[in-house]
């Protein structure tokens, strides 16, 4: 799900948990989200995940994004 902000999209839901894909810090044991990717509101996800990774203290998010009108659907 997404919240609206400023005319954006950004992977959050108050109205839900994040799974445990989502959690971004810290890195050995991921308790919370403190990593984005933003969007326009036009576009959607297809799959947002966190990395597991021992480069940084935080998981780096990946998501596959539809973006409308686009060439690639």
């Amino acid at each position: 799900t997404c919240r609206r902000q400023r005319q954006m999209c950004i992977r959050d839901s108050p109205r839900t948990a994040p799974s445990s894909a989502e959690l971004t810090y810290p890195t050995d044991e991921p308790r919370r989200v403190i990593d984005w990717i933003a969007i326009p509101s036009t576009w959607q996800f297809l799959s947002y995940t966190a990395v597991a990774t021992s480069l940084s203290d935080h998981r780096p998010v990946i998501a596959e994004i539809h973006m409308p009108g686009s060439a690639a659907q």
